[in-house]
């Protein structure tokens, strides 16, 4: 699988950082209205998004060699267990 580009790591982020916002939007609505539970749930989806943002980011600021490296290691691969 060939890697993704710097540029293309980094919409990856912003929609992930995007829906994030979207998410912390929906439970603060969900919140007024008196539904804490389900805004608690958005916002813990929120947090998990911001999470799948960092990762993309992590990549675009890592060094390529560094980068090459794990793809030859198989780290980056996907991992089934």
């Amino acid at each position: 699988m060939k890697a993704a580009a710097r540029p293309e790591l980094v919409r990856y982020a912003a929609a992930a950082a995007d829906n994030a916002m979207d998410l912390l939007d929906d439970a603060e609505l969900l919140s007024g209205a008196g539904r804490r539970a389900r805004a608690y749930s958005a916002a813990v989806l929120a947090i998990e998004e911001f999470g799948k943002a960092a990762g993309p980011l992590a990549l675009v600021v890592m060094p390529e060699g560094l980068r090459a490296q794990g793809r030859r290691s198989g780290a980056c691969s996907s991992r089934t267990s």
